[in-house]
């Protein structure tokens, strides 16, 4: 009951997430697989920046959108050029293919690019130019901006942010990143650059650049002050980075209480199927599998059906309902007779024809499905055509009357005990799976992948202990595995059957009752071409009985053409803080660009 009940919970988890990923998905029409920003700072304080995305279309739109957000009035973008795929966007307002404009809006610059998509991927680069991206102060230069602003509505993959100073060798460089704490920021001073990269920055969200530099670096820069910021700017700094080592090391906190408690859960659900398995008895009998089964000789004391699912464990399929009409024929309940081969259905696959023969047939509550097959026509007796010109309607009847057939068989072999979770190496197995699943996600949230030799060993030791417990106890009794073991040693010898002497079987095999059980195994061409390589046509007569006219081409025709003309007619409707490399700080530092954003329409 338990397991049972962690089952569903877990399902129904499951269930939300694939709801709300859905939905997710379901609310964009693109994703951003890629976000790459190149900015070189000129010496008068401006910036060259060039802007690539690559777009991953799941239907249509018309175009492409982005917007660039400025501080004022005196900020302002000028030499803009657009690329798709590499190839140049022509700057006019015919909103022709290929074309873009650019408005200014208050202090948002709005690009609109004119290009068709209907699920494509392509790359787009925006180039401008900034004035005023960086401000002198007496004592600093800072550069304080919102790369990446809040107004994306979708989640953006693989964003990477270089910025690059006019001069190499900057040892008073200092860089602080804004945004997802799962950001990381590095500082080359000797290069004079500042890389920012977020393996992925969630919707609505900024990614903002906070650096300071000597002023010489800039020293043609005109947006200047007289003020001494630069003490207060770190302090600023400073009290941001704490704020965010806090919070990730709560985060991470968090994630070792997780992972710890993953680790219980996982362990605990495999001692506890092991547990609720020991209380068992000890029994070590097992059926034998298809392989190691020994030749048994004697006939199953089962109809067909139930010795079917018996040696395969499946429910009973077309070709065990092919096994019960030859059944039902060598009980004289129904008469099967081949029709002219030259009226055949297809080459080589006579047609044959089902009659009635004990009224009583009519009226047994298990033959449900025959019944209706004998309704088919006036009289009751249908043939293999008649299943081929049967109507959807009637199609549909059938698979469910044989739906109902095959359960009902599958029910009376009494083998539901052994299958799903009430089989013991399911539910171990099940344990074992869920276990190394804790295992694994406990180690995503903790990132301690140093642990991953030791949890396999206890992940093996496990597998050991739950193999040894399920050998140990058995859910076999010993009456079912001595009836499986029949049947199943009954299909070995069919499967073999070629490699003896049929003659010197003698009396040992009644050939007339082991055809059903051919059919019902998917042997009886195998069967069948044994028994021509031993006997001759009038030993065959002899020795098959009833069953004789049913052979075609030496083959065990009414087999194969039966089961193809039924299948044919059920198969449509069956079902089944220091300003160094680091992390990101949450935040702000008041950064232009804030409004920045964009997205297609």
């Amino acid at each position: 009951m338990l397991m049972r009940k962690l089952g569903q919970l877990i399902l129904l988890l499951f269930s939300c997430c694939l709801f709300l990923g859905w939905n997710n998905v379901k609310a964009a029409d693109f994703s951003i697989d890629s976000y790459h920003v190149n900015i070189d700072i000129l010496a008068d304080g401006s910036a060259n920046v060039n802007r690539t995305l690559t777009y991953d279309f799941d239907g249509e739109a018309h175009g492409l959108l982005y917007q660039q957000a400025v501080r004022d009035q005196a900020q302002s973008l000028t030499d803009s050029k657009v690329f798709i795929n590499n190839q140049p966007v022509i700057l006019n307002a015919s909103q022709a293919n290929n074309t873009y404009t650019l408005t200014r809006e208050g202090n948002l610059y709005k690009f609109k690019v004119y290009h068709p998509v209907d699920g494509d991927q392509l790359k787009i680069t925006y180039k401008y130019h900034l004035n005023q991206v960086v401000k002198n102060y007496a004592d600093t230069a800072e550069l304080n901006w919102k790369i990446i602003g809040s107004n994306w509505d979708q989640d953006l993959a693989n964003v990477k942010i270089t910025i690059n100073l006019p001069k190499r060798n900057v040892k008073s460089l200092q860089a602080w990143s804004h945004g997802d704490l799962s950001g990381y920021t590095k500082v080359d001073k000797q290069r004079g650059q500042v890389t920012l990269s977020l393996a992925s920055n969630p919707a609505n969200s900024f990614v903002e650049a906070h650096l300071l530099f000597d002023p010489k670096v800039t020293f043609a820069n005109t947006y200047r002050s007289s003020e001494r910021v630069k003490a207060k700017i770190q302090a600023q700094e400073a009290a941001l980075a704490k704020k965010a080592n806090a919070a990730r090391k709560k985060q991470r906190l968090m994630h070792q209480i997780g992972a710890f408690f993953l680790l219980i859960v996982g362990f605990g659900l495999n001692v506890f199927a092991v547990l609720r398995l020991s209380r068992r008895p000890k029994n070590t009998l097992f059926p034998a599998s298809l392989k190691s089964a020994p030749h048994n000789f004697e006939i199953p004391d089962l109809p067909v059906a139930t010795a079917q699912a018996l040696c395969f464990f499946t429910q009973p399929n077309s070709y065990a309902f092919s096994a019960h009409l030859l059944e039902l024929e060598a009980q004289d309940q129904i008469a099967i007779e081949p029709l002219d081969v030259k009226k055949g259905l297809l080459k080589d696959q006579p047609n044959y024809l089902i009659t009635l023969v004990n009224a009583r047939l009519m009226h047994a509550p298990e033959e449900k499905l025959l019944q209706y097959l004998f309704k088919l026509n006036s009289k009751p007796a249908f043939s293999l055509k008649d299943l081929q010109n049967l109507s959807s309607k009637k199609k549909k009847r059938l698979a469910k009357l044989f739906e109902a057939w095959s359960k009902q068989a599958f029910e009376q072999a009494d083998i539901k005990k052994y299958q799903g979770f009430a089989h013991p190496a399911v539910s171990l197995s099940s344990a074992w799976v869920a276990t190394n699943l804790c295992f694994f996600i406990a180690m995503m949230f903790a990132n301690r992948w140093e642990l991953l030799s030791l949890l396999g060993l206890v992940s093996l030791g496990l597998a050991g202990l739950d193999f040894y417990c399920y050998k140990n106890h058995s859910p076999y009794l010993k009456e079912d595995v001595a009836k499986i073991n029949q049947v199943r040693g009954f299909y070995t010898m069919l499967d073999d059957i070629g490699r003896f002497d049929l003659r010197e079987l003698g009396e040992r095999i009644l050939w007339s009752e082991i055809m059903p059980y051919a059919v019902a195994f998917k042997l009886a061409p195998k069967v069948a071409k044994a028994l021509y390589a031993n006997f001759s046509e009038a030993e065959l007569a002899t020795v098959l009985g009833s069953y004789y006219p049913l052979f075609y081409h030496q083959s065990f025709a009414f087999a194969t053409s039966f089961n193809n003309s039924f299948t044919a007619a059920i198969v449509t409707y069956s079902s089944s803080s220091t300003g160094s490399s680091g992390g990101f700080s949450g935040g702000s530092s008041g950064g232009f660009g804030g409004s920045s954003g964009g997205g297609a329409f």
